[in-house]
């Protein structure tokens, strides 16, 4: 760049300079500039006119004799006002500092495009030799920041069309980015294709639903291998274990450290297929071979069955049809939700198994999902008789079938339920609390029942008996409850005398007071002590106080009565 010869004369200077000498600078990390937002500015321009004068430097060429620095879209909201000149603040800046201008501006907007501030981070770093503590204080940033927007830069063109376009915003292109750019290739055809986004069961992914992404389809995590890793009988591929392309045998991988994956996803994904056309072979003959989605996108995984001499039929229009999982006890820590969990899982259970047993359920073994490998035994309604996927009809009605069979499982829960609701009502309705007769054992039990109920879980543990009362769990834990009525109910003493919010009356305050004396009689002496000498400094204090006001008061009075004295005289 070169120096004008009135350099010196206009530098720092605000000047109403001619537009056709100034041109824009082919550095400036903007490269969109939105037409409808340009005009809205153009009017405000012509009404209120340029509130913020643009910054250029000295430049001296053929075109032009200053170059934009900050204020690109001031500078063309201007010309389309018709506008000859425009107010402008001349610096004398080089190349790096007119540039950091740039990236500091354009930072500072609210709509700032990451990719554009990542490839002007990058160009300060690379092209303008800035090291990264520089340049972070340089934009005011952090260098975290800068790190990450240099990593931004890495992120292949599939993902940015994507973050550009939707469905993924930057959260994702700061997670994706972190991959070599082929696992990024691998990552997109697996997961980000139009067809794969079809089938997409929300917007767009979580970070937790991405990483899911990332684990499944490109880092191998041989944690999740669907295969031996010490078999080594995998056509052309040694076992895992030992494999110098495993992360926690490979000397240079930090990873292994933490959770070990392979390092070469051709042959991980080799040794699945073999494993799933192992376990296609090995199906009954009954057991249909299906994959989910077209022929078209099956193709490959269609020739590779078929040279192993395993034939697959597509699922079609079939509905898969879920085996119930029992509920474990160790993920709960209240029985009535367990025994909720456990009851619509025995139902569903229960209803499974009869569609196994009369042949409305079949299993299949899915192959492939729209040309993606899957190697796992389901189940489905059974359609066979409808040759090529099925018929709609005839699904309806199997499913129609089964929800009259759950029906008629649950109607004995059903009906106990309103039962007990029924009871319920029955109950609130009745004088019950003005019975004075003795009380029955079975009052005697729901009384502790309903104490024990409220009583806070690390109690219940420590008793071993961890859930609340239930239909099952008093039967089971009737004898420790028995042994511990008197703890039980000292517990729930406790912790109706610890809440807060409980209105302590006199009466109260004494028997809480003849408790601790009679229980926790060191304790009683303790904070009597304690407060017995807190509130004596109080009282002294106080005391003292009192004492120094009636003496300042009196020495007041005295010296007016001087004053008095003195006046007469």
């Amino acid at each position: 760049m070169k120096k004008t010869k009135d350099t010196a004369q206009i530098t720092g200077q605000v000047r109403r300079i001619p537009l056709k000498e100034i041109v824009p600078s082919k550095d400036n990390p903007r490269k969109v500039f939105n037409p409808e937002e340009l005009n809205e500015l153009a009017e405000s321009i012509k009404e209120n006119g340029l509130l913020q004068p643009i910054t250029v430097r000295p430049f001296d060429s053929k075109f032009a004799k200053f170059e934009i620095v900050c204020g690109e879209r001031r500078y063309r909201a201007t010309q389309l006002t018709g506008a000859e000149e425009i107010d402008c603040i001349v610096k004398e800046l080089d190349d790096k500092s007119a540039f950091a201008a740039m990236v500091l501006e354009n930072l500072q907007r609210k709509d700032v495009d990451p990719m554009e501030e990542a490839a002007a981070i990058d160009k300060l770093v690379n092209s303008f030799s800035t090291d990264i503590p520089q340049v972070a204080k340089m934009i005011g940033k952090s260098e975290t920041f800068v790190r990450s927007r240099l990593r931004l830069n890495g992120t292949i063109e599939e993902f940015v069309d994507l973050m550009h376009n939707g469905p993924l915003v930057l959260t994702h292109l700061l997670e994706i980015c972190k991959l070599p750019a082929e696992q990024q290739k691998t990552l997109y055809e697996c997961c980000f294709t139009p067809e794969c986004i079809a089938r997409w069961k929300y917007k767009f992914p979580n970070i937790p639903q991405l990483k899911e992404m990332i684990e499944t389809n490109v880092l191998m995590q041989l944690s999740k291998a669907t295969f031996s890793l010490v078999d080594e009988t995998y056509d052309g591929h040694p076992a895992c274990e030992g494999c110098p392309l495993n992360t926690k045998t490979n000397p240079n991988s930090e990873s292994g450290v933490l959770e070990p994956r392979c390092m070469n996803r051709k042959c991980f994904m080799d040794k699945t297929l073999q494993r799933a056309f192992r376990e296609a072979k090995k199906q009954s003959v009954d057991t249909e071979i299906v994959y989910q989605g077209t022929s078209a996108e099956n193709e490959e995984l269609i020739k590779k069955a078929n040279e192993q001499g395993i034939k697959v039929t597509p699922m079609g229009i079939r509905k898969y049809v879920v085996d119930p999982v029992e509920p474990k006890k160790d993920d709960f820590t209240e029985q009535e939700f367990y025994q909720k969990r456990h009851n619509n899982w025995k139902h569903q259970k229960a209803l499974f198994d009869i569609g196994i047993k009369e042949g409305n359920i079949v299993p299949v073994y899915e192959i492939g999902y729209s040309g993606h490998l899957s190697g796992e035994t389901k189940y489905a309604y059974n359609l066979k008789e409808s040759e090529g996927g099925g018929d709609i009809e005839k699904q309806k009605s199997q499913e129609l079938l089964m929800k009259y069979k759950e029906s008629l499982l649950s109607i004995d829960e059903k009906r106990e339920d309103e039962k007990i609701e029924e009871l319920r009502l029955e109950m609130s309705r009745s004088e019950y609390g003005n019975l004075n007769m003795s009380m029955s054992s079975v009052e005697n039990d729901i009384l502790i029942a309903l104490l024990f109920k409220h009583l806070p879980y690390e109690f219940k543990q420590k008793l071993g008996l961890e859930w609340t009362i239930g239909k099952e769990s008093w039967k089971e834990n009737k004898n420790v409850i028995e042994k511990n009525r008197n703890s039980i109910k000292r517990e729930f003493i406790r912790m109706a005398l610890s809440d807060k919010s409980v209105n302590f009356s006199k009466d109260l305050q004494g028997m809480l007071e003849g408790i601790m004396q009679e229980r926790y009689d060191s304790v009683l002496t303790e904070v009597d002590k304690k407060l017995v000498e807190k509130y004596k400094n109080i009282k002294t204090n106080l005391k003292e106080k009192i004492a120094g006001f009636k003496k300042s008061s009196k020495d007041k009075s005295g010296n007016q009565e001087d004053e008095k004295t003195a006046v007469k005289k």
